[in-house]
C-alpha cells in the first residue's frame, strides 16, 4: 500500500516508529562490551520483575503486552544463565512464579545504572518540556498501537 499524498504528521509518526528500534539497539550497545549477554528483551524482563516483584510468566506477558511464549523463552534463557529462578505458586500447580536471583538483580542494577548514567549525561542537551512532550507522545502511541491489536 502506497500513499500518494502522505500527511506531514503521518510521515513524522512513521519516522518516529522507525527510530525506536534504532534507539533500542544503541541503548543495548552502551554496555554490550561489559555485559555481552544482555538484550533489550532480557533487560525488560529483569526490570519488570524488579519493579513488580516475582510473578508468573502469564502475568509478566500481560504486563509487557507480549505473547506468553515470548516471555517463556526469555525466562527459560534467563534461568539457564542463573538470572531468575522458579518458585512454587501456591495458587496454581503448573504456573510457577519467576523471581530474580542475586545474579539477576546485580545484572539488572549494572545495566540500569549504565542507562541512567547515560540519560543523566545526555539530559543536559534537552529541555524538560521537550522530554515531557516526547514521553507523552510515546505513551499515547503505545496506547494507540495497543488498541489496534484488539
Amino acid at each position: 500500500m502506497s500513499l500518494i499524498n502522505p500527511s506531514p504528521e503521518g510521515e513524522a509518526l512513521y519516522e518516529l516508529l522507525v527510530q525506536v528500534p534504532r534507539l533500542n539497539r544503541l541503548l543495548q550497545s552502551l554496555s554490550a562490551e561489559e555485559e555481552p549477554r544482555w538484550t533489550i528483551g532480557l533487560w525488560g524482563l529483569l526490570r519488570n520483575i524488579k519493579i513488580d516483584g516475582p510473578r508468573t510468566v502469564p502475568q509478566i506477558a500481560r504486563a509487557r503486552r507480549l505473547a506468553r511464549q515470548q516471555i517463556q523463552k526469555l525466562v527459560d534463557d534467563a534461568e539457564a544463565e542463573g538470572l531468575v529462578r522458579f518458585r512454587q505458586n501456591p495458587n496454581h500447580k503448573r504456573s510457577r512464579i519467576v523471581a530474580l536471583t542475586l545474579d539477576g538483580t546485580a545484572l539488572f542494577e549494572r545495566i540500569d545504572g549504565t542507562i541512567r548514567e547515560a540519560a543523566q549525561e545526555m539530559s543536559e542537551d534537552f529541555d524538560i518540556r521537550d522530554l515531557d512532550s516526547a514521553l507523552r507522545v510515546l505513551f499515547d502511541l503505545q496506547q494507540s498501537l495497543d488498541a489496534r491489536r484488539h
